[in-house]
């Protein structure tokens, strides 16, 4: 599928940088024309290449793409009559032109556009109904966004989300070559992608260089589900062959018989390293039955004068093999040992031209960065399944049943209600929120006394585990932090070495008193510093300076992108008094009821974080043995039932314990597990005693052990909240 012309350099979505090979399932494999002995190519007369070139033409002319004309200026949908406007022409493929337009809010996609003409049979209508139902239905932060489609009396409009950085394929042909940096990070994001659609039992069956594109910030977005395919189980087999030749896998070649599953993804995926880091795939030839030939015999090789790293040609070769049940799972291959080296927290733009470099990449940071890239994907072990969903779930192409081209769309794929209408849906959720919260509050202030807030018993034997987690699930891009905690904790316990950090990250604060209302409104907590917050039912903070002077409000107080805004109490806004008050009622009864001045700290404002933010609660988990607290500054701290306390800290490098005296020690995680051993030997001599470690080994251990089921639990929410 090759461009008509050059498009200017402007946002690009749609335009595929095919092979001059590459083709569409419908009559199986191309044949590859054979050259009869005795025939001289070279001596075609003038006329035989002229009849030559007419016929190339009319088959140019016969593209489906060739019928969708330049649609007009403003563009009105049949559906909900909505205008866009046009703007410019981004590309074309063989059955589809993409162009940039505009709605009425002045948001700009980028329009697929499929001439209704080219949809004459019930099989191409279905097809095209079949790929948006499938594109539909994705929602990953590395795949293209979906936005909507609808159609005008000559075309149907497919709306997705603009990449103004191209393709791969665009950006490998200027590069020729990726460093090993750059395609670590690039193939992170393609696994996650490629681990969604698998877990909605989608196989895309033509991963490529020109149909993974690039947002504005460097991000992979997968596009392009023409050849998708839908498993109605997981034994269920598609027997067409489809994709581009060079990277096509053996079983859908020559496997017709049992056809092929999702495994085909994992043969590409190697397919794409291979090019990432060589600059061409492994079995490329100028003719198609070579490259055939090359797979069936897994014919490769990697060359002398490019040097890789051995840890990347292991992982091609485990990819890149025949038995599809012989490849590495997504989540194997997301935790193979190619990864564990130098890995950039991002990519600049400038690596569209030209080889980045990056400084300081420390083994250290380069962990850190892949684990919250893993994480931000959903991909890597402990990351869940994907977000599978059931067979009754699952959005099945042959569903669709298109009869007429009068209209294409059935309702389900054009609804009715617009963008401007979605805004204003938001706005009343919004106002409906704020009405149950003012009557709740109202009904405080009416009543003769205090609420009979509870105070949790430390003592509360709770069967299992409980947690407290937005209604969406905890954003995987925080659950990096998470794992890198657990890692390191499982290394010091193990008394192995700790990568440091560039700077040491003492512990800033922990909670000192706490009460639990969060049957109605929330966790009330107090700071060691004396600041107060309340961390509410529905993912919003309040934190109360200690001076009484001024507040944060925080949104969103489990994602890494809340907002957190500070005002005085002069100036507080007034959708804020209403849980201003209650913050105030809780510090109140805290004071009264439990507060204890703490040895550690004082009442200055020394829970502020670099930013001049007040320190705040992010997440709380009840077990039987403890309470955990997460605070924003990254420490997750467990009370215990007996009163002791162990606060977390540079995540999994430092450690804080508090016995239930209140004494306190700080120390590198190392050194403290070191000194619970020591302690630990005393403690079995004859008449050995010693009350400050109370089986700190064991608490430590437990803390891991609470880390990893948290982790398994937040991870299998945050992807759950996808379906």
């Amino acid at each position: 599928m090759a461009l008509t012309h050059q498009p200017p350099a402007q946002p690009l979505l749609l335009m595929e940088f095919y092979d001059t090979n590459a083709y569409r399932p419908g009559g199986g494999i191309p044949p590859v024309p054979r050259v009869p002995q005795g025939c001289d190519l070279v001596s075609k007369s003038k006329e035989e290449h002229q009849d030559e070139q007419k016929q190339k033409t009319a088959k140019t002319k016969e593209k489906p793409s060739s019928l969708c004309k330049t649609p007009p200026t403003t563009i009105r949908s049949k559906n909900n009559g909505a205008q866009f406007h046009r703007g410019i022409f981004l590309g074309e493929g063989g059955f589809a032109r993409c162009f940039q337009i505009q709605d009425e809010n002045g948001n700009v996609y980028a329009a697929k556009t499929i001439a209704k003409a080219s949809l004459t049979s019930a099989k191409t209508r279905a097809k095209l109904l079949g790929e948006i139902k499938v594109h539909q239905s994705m929602d990953h932060p590395n795949i293209v966004k979906f936005v909507e489609c609808f159609e005008d009396d000559v075309n149907v409009y497919i709306l997705l989300e603009v990449c103004s950085n191209k393709t791969l394929m665009d950006m490998h042909r200027r590069r020729k070559r990726f460093t090993e940096q750059e395609t670590r990070y690039f193939l992170i994001q393609i696994l996650g992608a490629v681990k969604y659609m698998h877990g909605r039992r989608v196989i895309h069956r033509d991963l490529k260089l020109g149909n993974i594109f690039l947002d504005h910030d460097m991000n992979i977005k997968i596009g392009d589900f023409g050849l998708a395919a839908l498993l109605l189980s997981d034994t269920d087999r598609k027997k067409t062959i489809c994709g581009t030749p060079n990277y096509i896998a053996p079983e859908v070649l020559f496997g017709k018989e049992d056809g092929h599953s999702f495994e085909v993804d994992l043969w590409s995926v190697g397919i794409i390293l291979y090019a990432m880091l060589i600059g061409k795939p492994p079995f490329q030839s100028k003719e198609v039955n070579l490259i055939y030939k090359k797979i069936k015999a897994i014919e490769y090789e990697f060359p002398e004068d490019i040097k890789i790293s051995q840890a990347a040609k292991d992982l091609i070769k485990s990819l890149l093999n025949k038995d599809p049940n012989a490849r590495p799972s997504l989540d194997q291959i997301a935790d193979h040992t190619f990864f564990h080296g130098e890995m950039p927290s991002h990519l600049p733009p400038t690596c569209l031209e030209g080889v980045p470099h990056w400084k300081n990449l420390t083994p250290s940071l380069s962990r850190r960065n892949y684990l919250k890239l893993t994480a931000a994907a959903g991909i890597g072990p402990g990351s869940g399944n994907g977000g599978l969903i059931s067979k009754a779930n699952s959005v099945l192409a042959s569903d669709i049943n298109a009869k007429n081209t009068a209209k294409i769309l059935p309702e389900c794929l054009s609804p009715k209600v617009s963008t401007t209408n979605i805004r204003q849906l938001s706005e009343q959720a919004k106002e409906a929120v704020t009405r149950k919260l003012t009557a709740v509050v109202s009904k405080i202030k009416t009543s003769p006394s205090k609420p009979p807030l509870r105070l949790l018993d430390r003592n509360v034997a709770a069967s299992g585990l409980s947690h407290r987690l937005a209604d969406d699930g905890l954003a995987k891009e925080s659950v990096y932090l998470l794992r890198e905690t657990i890692e390191n904790l499982a290394l010091g316990l193990a008394g192995k070495s700790i990568i440091e950090d560039d700077t040491t990250k003492p512990i800033s604060g922990f909670v000192s008193q706490w009460v639990d209302y969060s049957n109605k409104y929330g966790m009330g907590y107090q700071l060691v510093d004396g600041c107060s917050g309340v961390y509410f039912n529905d993912s919003t903070s309040v934190v109360l300076s200690a001076s009484i002077k001024n507040f944060d409000y925080i949104t969103d107080s489990n994602k890494p992108w809340a907002e957190q805004a500070t005002y005085t109490l002069d100036e507080a806004p007034q959708f804020l008094t209403k849980k201003l008050y209650l913050v105030k009622h809780f510090r109140e009864y805290m004071m009264e009821h439990l507060y204890i001045p703490e040895t550690s700290g004082g009442h200055g404002e020394t829970s502020l974080k670099p930013d001049g933010k007040l320190t705040y609660m992010t997440d709380y988990l009840r077990t039987k043995q403890a309470i955990m607290f997460r605070l924003s500054t990254g420490e997750i701290q467990f009370n215990f039932n007996d009163h002791h306390k162990i606060v977390i800290g540079d995540a999994g490098r430092r450690a804080k314990y508090i016995d239930a005296g209140r004494n306190s020690t700080e120390l590198p995680l190392a050194q403290m597990v070191h000194r619970a051993k020591k302690l630990s030997k005393l403690e079995k001599m004859p008449g050995g005693t010693s009350h400050d470690n109370n089986h700190l080994l064991q608490r430590l251990e437990f803390i891991r052990i609470t880390l990893v089921g948290w982790h398994t639990r937040i991870s299998t929410a945050a992807a759950q909240s996808e379906i």
